[in-house]
C-alpha cells in the first residue's frame, strides 16, 4: 500500500510563490515585446523628408518628429571636431564610433553624423587616424530620441582633438558658431 506523501508547507509556498513571480517577468517581457514592436514599426513608417525640413524645425520637440526618417545630407565636415564613442565592439574586436559635426550646405545648421565603426589601434594611449573627406554626402536615417546613454559621469569637451567620449550625449554639448542639431 502507498504512504501518503506529506508535503511540507515552506517548500510548497516557496514553489508557487517562484511560479508567481516567474509568470509576472514572462508577462512583462511580452509587454515590453510589443512596446519595441510598436516603435520599430513608428520608425519604419517614417518615409523620406527634404533637408530643409531639418534647418526649419530648429526646436528640440520639433526635431523629435523625424525620428527615423531617412534623408540625404550634403554639407562639409567640421574639422578638428572628432569623437570617438569608445567600448565598441563589432564581430569580436574592439573599437570605436566616429562621431563629426556636418554643416550643412547653404546653412548655419549642422547635425552630428556617425561616420561608423572604426577599430582600435592596440595601445589606448592611442586613437585611431583616420582620413575624413571635407564635403560629404550622407544617406541615413534621422535619430532624435533616446541619445542618452549611461555612463558614470558627464565628460566635458575640451580643446584637445580628437576626443575619447562615452556616450554620443557627450558630443552634442560642443559649442560651435553652427547651431548644432
Amino acid at each position: 500500500m502507498l504512504k501518503p506523501v506529506a508535503l511540507s508547507f515552506w517548500p510548497a509556498l516557496l514553489t508557487v510563490t517562484a511560479f508567481a513571480v516567474l509568470c509576472k517577468l514572462g508577462f512583462w517581457q511580452l509587454q515590453r515585446a510589443e512596446q519595441k514592436e510598436r516603435f520599430i514599426q513608428a520608425f519604419q513608417q517614417q518615409g523620406n523628408i527634404e533637408i530643409s525640413a531639418i534647418v526649419d524645425a530648429s526646436e528640440k520637440a520639433q526635431l523629435e518628429k523625424f525620428n527615423g526618417a531617412l534623408v540625404s545630407i550634403r554639407g562639409e565636415t567640421l574639422m578638428p571636431y572628432m569623437f570617438y564613442v569608445d567600448n565598441k565592439v563589432h564581430q569580436g574586436n574592439v573599437g570605436y564610433s566616429l562621431l563629426m559635426p556636418v554643416r550643412i550646405s547653404g546653412s548655419n545648421i549642422a547635425v552630428l553624423v556617425d561616420f561608423g565603426w572604426v577599430q582600435a589601434p592596440n595601445s589606448r594611449a592611442l586613437l585611431p587616424n583616420i582620413d575624413i573627406p571635407n564635403n560629404v554626402l550622407f544617406e541615413g536615417q534621422l535619430k532624435t530620441k533616446h541619445l542618452e546613454q549611461f555612463s558614470l559621469e558627464q565628460q566635458t569637451i575640451d580643446d584637445q582633438w580628437p576626443q575619447r567620449i562615452q556616450s554620443p550625449h557627450s558630443a552634442l554639448q560642443l559649442d560651435l558658431k553652427e547651431k548644432l542639431l
